[in-house]
C-alpha cells in the first residue's frame, strides 16, 4: 500500500512537472517502464474531477438562471402506474418555455406523432416521454415502469442536488471514460509523433513514445479544462493534440539537449 501510495503522489507530482521539467522527461525517456498508464490514470483522476466541477458549474448556472422560470410554469404531475396525471383536467397543452423557446410540451391527449412534431425538448405524452437531442434525433422513454412519482415545483426544489454532492457522484464516473479517452489521445499522439522525429537521429519505439505523450497531452488537458471551468473556452481535441505534438518535441530536444551536456 505504501508503495502505491508513494507512486501515487510521484505521478501527481509528475503532473506539475510535465509543464517543464528536464530531469522529469530524462526519466520518461530512459528510467520509466511500460508505456505510461499509470500518468494517465492519474491524469484521468484530475481530469476527471475538472470536468464534474465544469458540468456541476454549468448545473448550479442552470438552477439559478433557468430553473425557477421553469418550476414558475410547471404544473402538479402525477405519474401512477405508468399514467400521467396532471393536476386539474387538462384542456390546453402545457408549454414550458425558455428564453421564448419552447423547453417542455406536456399533453397526455395527442398521439406521440404528434407530439414528436413539437419543437420543445421535452415532450410528454400519456405514458411516455419523449426527449430531443441536439442534433434533433428523439429518444423515447416509457413509464410503465413507474408505480407512483409525484413532480411538482417544491418537491423539485427540495430534492434538487448540492454542488459538494454532484461533484462526488459524478467524479467517479467520470474516471473510466476520461481514463479511456486519454489513451486514445495518447495512441493518436505517439502515431502523428513519428512525423517530428522524421528528420531526427533518434528513433524511439512505440512503447516509448507513449509514455512521452502521457507526459506531453499533460499540460494541454490541464489547461483546457481550466479554460473550460474559469473562461467557459472549450478547446478543441485537435487543438489539444497539436499543442500536445508541440510539448513532444519540447520533451525530445530537451532530452537530447540534457544528454549533449553529460556527453
Amino acid at each position: 500500500m505504501n508503495a502505491f501510495i508513494e507512486r501515487l503522489k510521484y505521478h501527481f507530482i509528475a503532473l506539475g512537472q510535465s509543464f517543464y521539467n528536464p530531469e522529469l522527461y530524462h526519466s520518461v525517456v530512459h528510467r520509466w517502464k511500460g508505456f505510461g498508464a499509470f500518468h494517465i490514470f492519474v491524469l484521468s483522476l484530475l481530469t476527471s474531477l475538472l470536468l464534474a466541477i465544469l458540468v456541476t458549474s454549468n448545473i448550479a448556472r442552470f438552477a439559478e438562471e433557468k430553473l425557477p422560470n421553469i418550476l414558475a410554469q410547471m404544473p402538479d404531475i402525477r405519474i401512477e402506474e405508468g399514467l400521467v396525471i396532471v393536476k386539474n383536467p387538462q384542456t390546453q397543452p402545457v408549454k414550458i418555455t425558455v428564453d421564448k423557446d419552447v423547453f417542455a410540451y406536456i399533453d397526455t391527449t395527442v398521439s406521440e406523432d404528434t407530439l414528436r412534431q413539437q419543437k420543445a425538448i421535452l415532450m410528454v405524452g400519456a405514458n411516455y416521454m419523449l426527449i430531443r437531442s441536439p442534433d434533433g434525433s428523439i429518444e423515447r422513454k416509457p413509464f410503465d415502469k413507474i408505480k407512483s412519482l409525484v413532480l411538482n415545483r417544491q418537491i423539485i426544489e427540495q430534492k434538487w442536488p448540492s454542488s459538494a454532492s454532484l461533484i462526488f457522484v459524478l467524479w467517479p464516473i467520470f474516471i473510466v471514460g476520461q481514463f479511456i479517452s486519454l489513451l486514445i489521445i495518447a495512441v493518436v499522439i505517439s502515431a502523428c509523433s513519428f512525423g517530428i522525429t522524421a528528420m531526427m537521429d533518434q528513433e524511439y519505439d512505440f512503447e516509448v513514445r507513449m509514455r512521452i505523450a502521457a507526459i506531453a497531452m499533460t499540460p494541454p488537458l490541464i489547461l483546457s479544462k481550466i479554460l473550460a471551468i474559469g473562461l467557459h473556452h472549450n478547446t478543441t481535441n485537435w487543438f489539444d493534440i497539436l499543442l500536445s505534438l508541440l510539448y513532444f518535441y519540447v520533451i525530445l530536444i530537451t532530452v537530447q539537449s540534457k544528454k549533449n551536456q553529460e556527453l
